[in-house]
């Protein structure tokens, strides 16, 4: 996994609109699926490296469920591990085949982030950063 992570980064946009976020009280998490079969440790330690762990409130990853997303059960345990309800989340993810539907087969409000404009269209609600995203809240 040394050369996946050696060039993970995060945009310029993810620390800060965390940080917003959480001071304006809401609740983050992320959920993925982990390439390869690798364990979820190594996502973990990548996502503490990175600075995201302090600001967000759960990380859930297929490997943690035993079903990769799209699987309703993924959305389904990230909701209980941060004590939500349907109705009260948004999830933001990249990949139309994994991001839509499984979120919103549980009654998750789902939108893709597209940050080249390659996906967007009349029918799927996107943004291009996350600070678009925080200015919804």
């Amino acid at each position: 996994m040394a050369p996946i992570f050696a060039r993970s980064k995060c945009y310029e946009d993810t620390l800060p609109t965390l940080k917003e976020l959480r001071s304006k009280g809401v609740k983050t998490g992320i959920v993925s699926n982990t390439s390869w079969g690798s364990p979820a440790e190594l996502w973990r330690s990548e996502i503490r490296r990175l600075g995201l762990d302090s600001l967000i409130d759960s990380v859930v990853f297929d490997r943690d469920v035993g079903w990769r997303k799209p699987s309703e059960r993924i959305f389904k345990f990230a909701m209980k591990s941060l004590g939500v309800q349907p109705d009260e989340c948004l999830f933001v993810g990249d990949e139309p085949k994994w991001d839509l539907i499984g979120p919103r087969a549980v009654g998750i409000e789902a939108i893709l982030i597209d940050r080249n404009v390659d996906i967007r269209n009349a029918e799927r609600r996107s943004i291009k950063n996350l600070h678009e995203l925080a200015l919804q809240f």
